[in-house]
This record gives C-alpha cells, sequence and structure tokens, in this order.
C-alpha cells in the first residue's frame, strides 16, 4: 500500500462518515473505546483509531471533539483542553472548528487562529496546528500539533490517525535566511502552513548550547563557557516573529553568585559578523525558582531588540538589517556586582520564553 493510499482520507469530517458505518460494527468498535494510547503530548493523549487505522471511518464513532479518532479529533480536543477553545461538538448547530484538515488554512479565522503560510518570513510556534493538503483533495487532508519550534532543522509534532506510528513525528524545516519551509519526509502530502493562537502564552522552553547541554536546573548536569566566556546556542533564536520581546531564566551553580547583568550577540542569519553586535542587558532580574533552584529572569523588551536593529544600521548602514534577518547565536552572563563584574564559566540551565516574564 502506498503512503498516499494509507493516510487517504483520514481526516474528512463529514458527519455522513459515522452514519455509513454498519451499526454492528459500530457498536463493537465503542465496546474498546476509547481504544489504546499511543503517545501523549501536554496530557492529551493520541488515540488509536483501531481498525479503522489508515481510513476515514472514525473507529468511535462521534465524540465530544468530533470523529474519534481522526486528527482534527485531536487537533480540537487539545484546544479544548490546553486552551480552552470552544471546539466542541455543540447540541445544535455547527462548530466553528468543523470541516475537513484540509480547510482549516482558510478558514482559521473563525477559530480566533492566525494563518501562517508556509515558505513565509514567520515559522511555527510551539501548539501551532500544521494543515496539510493531500494532491487528492477528496482525501481531506491532516492536521498535526507543532510540540516547539523548529531546532536543528527539523520540528517534531503530535498527530492522530496519520498510520500506525501515530504519536511524534519529525518535519524537515529550511531557512533561506528570510522564509521557512516545512515539508514531510516520504510523504506526498504538501503543508499549508501553520495556525498560530495569539493569546497563547506558552512557558519558557530550557535550551542547548554546543558546548554542552544543562538540561534541567538541579539536575546535576553542567555546561562550561567556551574560551572566551560565552556560551553558543545549539539553535539560534531567530527575531524574526518576536513581537513582545524574550525572557532568559539563568540558573547558575549554587557557588557562582548572583546573575546580574546579560550579554546577547545578536548575527545576520547570513552569518555577516561585521553586521553582528553585543548587547549587554543590565536591568534587575526578577527571581524564581525551579525544581527547587534559584533562578534570575531578565526580560529583553521589544524595544531593545528594535534598538539593536537601529544601533547596528547607524554604525554601518550598509548592514541594513531587520529584526526579520537576525537572531541569537551566543550569551554570556555576568554575576557579582555593578562594581566588580565577573562572567559565570558554568551554568545550570538556561530557558527561553517568547514575550516578557514567560518563565519555565
Amino acid at each position: 500500500m502506498t503512503t498516499l493510499s494509507k493516510t487517504a482520507l483520514y481526516c474528512v469530517a463529514g458527519i455522513m462518515i459515522a452514519l455509513l458505518r454498519p451499526q454492528a460494527a459500530n457498536a463493537q468498535s465503542q465496546a474498546s473505546c476509547p481504544g489504546t494510547v499511543l503517545y501523549s503530548y501536554k496530557g492529551v493523549n493520541v488515540y488509536s483509531n483501531g481498525a479503522d487505522e489508515n481510513s476515514g471511518t472514525p473507529f468511535c464513532g462521534i465524540g465530544t471533539y468530533g470523529l474519534q479518532y481522526e486528527c482534527t479529533e485531536f487537533v480540537r480536543r487539545f484546544y479544548g483542553t490546553i486552551y480552552g477553545a470552544n471546539s466542541k461538538v455543540p447540541a445544535t448547530g455547527a462548530s466553528p472548528w468543523a470541516g475537513n484538515a484540509d480547510q482549516y488554512f482558510s478558514t482559521a479565522s473563525q477559530r480566533n487562529l492566525v494563518a501562517f503560510p508556509n515558505g513565509g518570513p514567520t515559522p511555527p510556534a510551539t501548539d501551532d496546528i500544521i494543515v496539510f493538503e493531500s494532491p487528492n483533495p477528496a482525501d481531506g487532508g491532516h492536521v498535526a500539533i507543532a510540540e516547539g519550534p523548529p531546532t536543528n532543522s527539523t520540528l517534531v509534532i503530535a498527530e492522530q490517525n496519520w498510520g500506525p506510528e501515530d504519536g511524534p513525528a519529525t518535519l524537515t524545516v529550511s531557512f533561506d535566511g528570510a522564509h521557512y519551509t516545512v515539508t514531510r519526509p516520504n510523504s506526498k502530502y504538501t503543508i499549508l502552513g501553520w495556525l498560530h493562537n495569539p493569546g497563547a502564552t506558552i512557558a519558557a522552553s530550557f535550551i542547548s548550547f554546543i558546548e554542552g547541554n544543562p538540561g534541567i536546573p538541579g539536575d546535576g548536569v553542567f555546561v562550561n563557557a567556551n574560551s572566551t566566556g560565552e556560551f553558543d546556542l545549539s539553535s539560534p533564536i531567530s527575531l524574526a516573529s518576536i513581537t513582545n520581546g524574550l525572557t532568559f531564566t539563568i540558573f547558575v551553580p549554587s557557588s557562582a553568585g548572583v546573575p546580574i547583568s546579560l550579554d546577547l550577540i545578536v548575527v545576520p542569519t547570513n552569518g555577516n559578523l561585521a553586521c553582528g553586535s553585543s548587547n549587554g542587558i543590565g536591568e534587575s532580574p526578577v527571581t524564581t525558582t525551579y525544581n527547587n533552584v534559584a533562578g534570575y529572569a531578565f526580560n529583553v523588551t521589544q524595544a531593545d531588540l528594535d534598538f539593536v536593529v537601529s544601533a547596528t544600521n547607524q554604525a554601518n548602514p550598509s548592514c541594513n538589517v531587520s529584526l526579520a534577518s537576525l537572531q541569537v547565536t551566543s550569551m554570556g552572563v555576568f554575576i557579582g556586582s555593578p562594581s566588580a563584574l565577573t562572567l559565570a564559566y558554568s551554568l545550570d540551565a538556561v530557558a527561553v520564553g517568547v514575550g516578557q516574564g514567560v518563565l519555565p
């Protein structure tokens, strides 16, 4: 069976499909529902579609969030559970979340979501809905949830009813310096784009460095700086879609002292170091805790980022940079006091959140 035929009709969301299912078979499937849990993302389960895996037939009929267990049912259940979206099947009338998977992109606004096209300047973000289109319009397309922003040219997604391997899957991400293009290896399905919840507040994520992965605070794993006292991010942070700044939460070994200043190295995505800059963030950090370890959160405001752009272009007009063309590649942490600053040469962990005051 080809890849296309395996995934055909996965997410056709018409009620008629459920009604056409033979009554005896439906009763038998309901007895074993909700079925096998294949995976869980943020506490929301991905279920097997049972004997109807690889088909457009809902093994468990119609449930609270639609056809069980099609791909659209998982997406509706995820957004209803995590964000309180009005995605349940209503007692009367039509839900704004109804429709085939491939219709989600063109109807994003009726779900209070913002659609970003594949191949555009904005990368997928955590919990965005990735929308797939089949070469056969009758198949109904596919939808999945992004588990985070792109990392090392890949994007991990959570999905339901794609195939027997349901759960996490990895997409390929390419970036040409201005545009993000996401593809699914070995699939005839194309990706239309992704839908973003503009009101979403997503917890900060712990990051890794080229010098090593310190993991989370308190796990006993530390990473040491390079020879210049800096930490190089394994995956640079693009500033293209940042509209309300960033929050960096720093965890240092207990013997290191208190971080009072953060230095961010920002360079163009084309690698032109002549247009890069070192930017000190010296405002008083907010103290927090994670896993019983003290952390120090620095708010990098949107004004700070805009200043990086203007200062860079003023110093070298030929750079002509914008936030869309810049990324954070390295960082340094200063500890001590304003009159006696020293570099922190070891870190317990670092978390980065999109927005102000976004902590892990």
